[in-house]
Order: structure tokens, then sequence, then C-alpha cells
């Protein structure tokens, strides 16, 4: 059967969905594929009272509207549907067609859970089923809480006719984002998510981590409702030292042990005083704000943490200060240095140094070292200029101009290759 498209009406149950608002996205996507899509099958429709609805297919009906006009006709199959089955065929193509929008699939997941809390009937008819003791109608009906319905019921209901659209699980993570979640935090998943919940990629690294992601989201909204703890706790996941902290799975873990621990500890952790990653950890003051200035890691801060005294902690702090300072080429004159344990970290600097001039006498002299290697050897050779001692400095001039002479008859052969090009092509 054949109708005009100004005669068709939506689903009455479209406003349910997203304010009953289309994706221009892909209403454009389908007019530009619409000789190659043709019109991809008839649209199902029912009747109701004298008016034809469309079950599914909404997108399809505007881009064809937009293309040929309302006076269009269109190949349609009329359904003898009740109002589960004109809701389901909607949800379902909706969940089918455009699977992995977020907004799409948490629109649906509410829409489904507000229908159901509406039809006590069917909701009870459907736990009955699955064995279960029916709720009483009294705390289920229109405008009581939603956790009456649950996400098992949903995925029930949405998989008896059509077989599985959607896991309990994903149901369950789409509703707790939808219930707690900041909706300053929902709407940058809309502007940018680009992974799915639910889709099993626990190794998965965040590749843009500014974009606040769905895996983070369902995280995030499992905390508590308070979404400026949100934010905050997502602040930490982000400045974390913590390594692989762009796993799934470390980010799960840390989650759980963040929910279990005190609240002096949450507070710290959301102040930016103590690292996410060590939660559950006693870390001392001192830990804490030596890793916050990156003088140590988060091994290291786990480990310093384990020692029982201050003085032990603070020592450990300052050995690791020390190696850092070695190994950064921080530089720093002998005569500034005070304590014992200072001298023999800066004798060690001042071995390296002595290494490196013998490393560029070498690069120099042996033909087969590239000058690129050369050249990097004598600027890792100047971070230790402050601390060298006169026959350090007296080695190094020598070197220096051993390879300065090199450069030049580098220069003069680069000359006459150039002189001999340029002839050969005049």
């Amino acid at each position: 059967m054949k109708i005009k498209l100004s005669e068709l009406k939506p689903n009455p149950n479209k406003k349910k969905i997203n304010d009953g608002k289309l994706n221009e996205e892909q209403v454009e996507r389908l007019m530009l594929n619409m000789d190659k899509l043709k019109l991809m099958g008839a649209i199902p429709i029912v009747k109701i009272g004298k008016n034809f609805h469309i079950v599914s297919g909404h997108h399809r009906v505007e881009a064809l509207k937009r293309k040929f006009g309302e006076d269009y006709e269109i190949e349609v199959i009329l359904h003898d549907y009740n109002d589960e089955e004109l809701f389901r065929g909607m949800v379902i193509e909706n969940l089918s067609q455009r699977k992995g929008e977020f907004l799409e699939e948490k629109s649906n997941a509410v829409a489904m859970r507000e229908w159901l809390t509406e039809h006590v009937d069917v909701l009870n008819d459907l736990r009955s089923v699955s064995r279960r003791k029916s709720t009483n109608p009294e705390y289920v009906g229109k405008g009581n809480p939603h956790k009456e319905v649950s996400a098992n019921d949903i995925s029930e209901w949405l998989d008896k006719s059509s077989g599985r659209v959607m896991s309990k699980s994903k149901i369950n993570d789409l509703l707790n984002i939808n219930d707690n979640l900041s909706p300053d935090l929902q709407e940058a998943i809309v502007k940018g998510a680009t992974n799915r919940v639910g889709d099993g990629s626990d190794d998965k690294e965040d590749k843009e981590d500014h974009v606040f992601n769905v895996e983070n989201a369902t995280l995030i909204a499992s905390i508590s409702k308070d979404h400026e703890e949100q934010k905050e706790v997502l602040e930490a996941l982000r400045n974390s030292k913590g390594d692989r902290m762009h796993r799934v799975r470390t980010r799960q873990k840390v989650i759980s042990a963040y929910k279990e621990a005190e609240e002096d500890e949450k507070k710290l952790i959301r102040k930016g005083k103590k690292d996410i990653a060590l939660v559950g950890v006693e870390t001392p003051k001192e830990v804490n704000d030596a890793l916050k200035k990156e003088e140590i890691d988060i091994d290291q801060a786990r480990r310093i943490s384990n020692l029982k005294k201050p003085e032990q902690v603070k020592k450990a702090i300052q050995e690791h200060k020390n190696i850092n300072l070695v190994d950064k080429h921080v530089e720093k004159s002998v005569e500034d240095i005070t304590s014992a344990k200072e001298k023999r970290e800066f004798d060690k600097r001042l071995v390296q140094a002595g290494n490196w001039i013998v490393s560029f006498r070498g690069s120099v002299t042996d033909s087969y070292r590239s000058l690129e290697k050369t050249i990097k050897i004598l600027m890792i050779s100047t971070n230790f200029i402050s601390i060298m001692d006169k026959k350090q400095k007296e080695a190094l001039d020598s070197q220096l101009s051993r390879f300065n002479e090199i450069l030049e008859r580098a220069k003069q052969l680069t000359e006459k290759i150039e002189e001999k090009t340029k002839g050969g092509d005049e």
C-alpha cells in the first residue's frame, strides 16, 4: 500500500526519546545517500483512529519529505500493533540503527524505564514470567521513583521478542549516568565521546584524555550524586602520576578503592593534596608533597610510605631527590654542596663529566661515529661545565679544537663540492 508523506504522523511515543527531536546529521546522511539506498524498504505504520502513525523510520520519512516534498507517496506496511508493540518497534530500530551513540542509547534506556513504570500490568507480567515476585502496583505507578524498574526488567522486556538488543550491564550504566552524573559531564560526553559503554575494552588507552568518554562517565557516576565531587575526582584521575592510569581496568580499581576510603582521605584527594593512585595507602605529608613536585614517582611513594619512622621517610625522600638532581643534570657548583651525601652525589657527576669527555674524544677520532652523535654528546657535556675542574675543562677545550678543525675541513670540502655541482649545471 502507498500513502502520501503528509498523511504520516510520528509514533505516539516519539516524544519520550530526546523530546521527539530528530538527529539532523542522520537526516542529512540519508538525503545524500537516497539515490544509492533508494527507499530502504517499506515504512511500518499503524492506524490509530483515523490517523496513520509511523512505527519506526522517522529519519527516513523526514529525509524523503525534504528531498521529494510532502505529497510524495511511499510504500508502507500496515501493522495491527498494540501500544507495547508500537513502542518496542520504535526503540529496537533506534538502538539497532544508531548503536554506540551515547545520547540516543541513554534516551532510549530512560524512555523504556518510564514506559514500564507507567505500564504496571506489563511490568508485573514480565516479572511473573521470569519467576520473580510481582511488585505492588502502589509503589511502581506513574510518578514514583524509577528505581523500582531495574535494568534487568528493561533488558528482558526489550529482548523478549527480538533477541539480544542491549545488555543488562549497558542499560544499568546508561541509567546510572543519567540519574547520577553531573549535567556538565553528560554534555561533555555528547560533544566528544569516542568510546562505547560496556565494550569490554579493559586495556584500551584513552587517546584523547581531554575528552570525557563513556567509560570515565560510568566510573564517575558510580561514586556519588555529588556533582562537585565527581568533577574533582575526574580531575584527580587526570592529574594522577600513577602508572597505567589510562587503562580502564586500573581506573576501575582506583575508583573502587576511593569509594571505600575514609572521608578524610577523600578530601585530601579531592583537594589535590594526595594522588588518587595512592588511595588506601597511608602516605605522610612529606611523601605527598615530594610526589606533587615530581621529586619521587608513585612506586617510590608507596615504598617510602611503608617506612615506620618519620626520619626514615625524610631520609629516603632526600636520597631520591639527590639522585634526581644527577639524572636531570641540575647545575650546582661544588661550593654550594653542604652535606656529605650531596658531596658524594656530585662526585659521581664529576666522574660522569669525565666519561662524557672521553666519549666526545672518541666520537671525533673514530671515523665510524656519526656527526649527529658527536653533536649530541657535545650538548650533554655542556651540562657539566659549571662543575668541571681545571683539567677537565682543558681536556674539553682540546677536544673542541680538534672538533672545530674537522668542521672547518668539512666546510671547505662542502664548498668545493658545491662549486663542482654548479659548474656541472653550467
